[in-house]
């Protein structure tokens, strides 16, 4: 179980530091999720597939957006059960390109995938209370500028 602890500390480091640091260093090209629907986020993100019974909570999800970087939190709830969840997302990345990295099964579900050496998808998802399933997507990917990778991230 050593392993799962040092996992959760690697994905935080992965996916949020590059994201404080484009809101830092970038302020002014941050984006919120303001209007935030499906058919915006698969023009932000084209190979993030979005489960059609799952919709996207506007009030907690949010973009960043910076010259070579992008990424942000997807908030989505739905009545698809947390194995569809899972099943969906093992099935669907894998054909956008993502490569599953690893995942965690305990009261709560947690799923790894990399992108080209660069992108990092994070995908959690659980049960509520209320019944119905909770899925937050962390993303974080360098975006090329003509064609070129940036690599590094935000800005560095």
């Amino acid at each position: 179980m050593k392993k799962t602890s040092g996992f959760f500390t690697s994905a935080f480091l992965i996916l949020i530091l590059p994201l404080m640091a484009a809101c830092a260093a970038n302020s002014s090209y941050s984006e919120t999720a303001a209007g935030l629907d499906k058919e915006k986020v698969t023009l932000i993100f084209p190979d993030l597939p979005i489960p059609a019974p799952l919709e996207i909570n506007e009030d907690e999800s949010v973009i960043i957006s910076s010259p070579g970087y992008q990424g942000g939190l997807i908030i989505l709830k739905g009545s698809l059960s947390p194995v569809a969840v899972q099943n969906y997302f093992l099935d669907t990345l894998p054909q956008k390109g993502w490569k599953f990295v690893s995942s965690l099964n305990a009261g709560r579900g947690l799923m790894a995938f990399s992108k080209d050496g660069n992108g990092q998808c994070l995908i959690t998802y659980s049960r509520t209370s209320f019944g119905y399933t909770r899925v937050e997507i962390w993303m974080a990917e360098p975006i090329s500028e003509r064609g070129e990778d940036h690599g590094a991230g935000p800005g560095f």
